[in-house]
């Protein structure tokens, strides 16, 4: 599958998703709310993402930050719920901070 076919593809999940949600479009509309409604992580996920923000001393805000690309990680993967993969793969993205 080419790039532009996975993000057919991923475009069509959020088309679904947001079926009841005419004001939101891609993933990177959702505020705090939508994302507690969307992205909720499981607990394995969870762990990771906050043992990630303490170690990479990151603040509360980036926790979202990190969900919703997640969520559109998840979404390219062609999967409904997201992973730990998926959470790594985003945090790995992040620029690192100076000490």
């Amino acid at each position: 599958m080419t790039a532009c076919e996975w993000v057919k593809v991923a475009r069509e999940r959020h088309r679904v998703r947001f079926r009841d949600e005419p004001e939101l479009q891609p993933n990177a509309d959702m505020g705090p709310s939508d994302i507690r409604r969307f992205c909720e992580p499981d607990p394995a996920d969870k762990q990771l993402l906050n043992t990630s923000l303490r170690q990479m001393r990151l603040s509360a805000g980036a926790y979202h930050r990190i969900l919703k690309p997640g969520r559109t990680v998840t979404d390219l993967a062609g999967t409904d719920a997201i992973q730990v993969s998926h959470i790594a793969e985003v945090i790995q993205y992040r620029p690192r901070r100076a000490v």
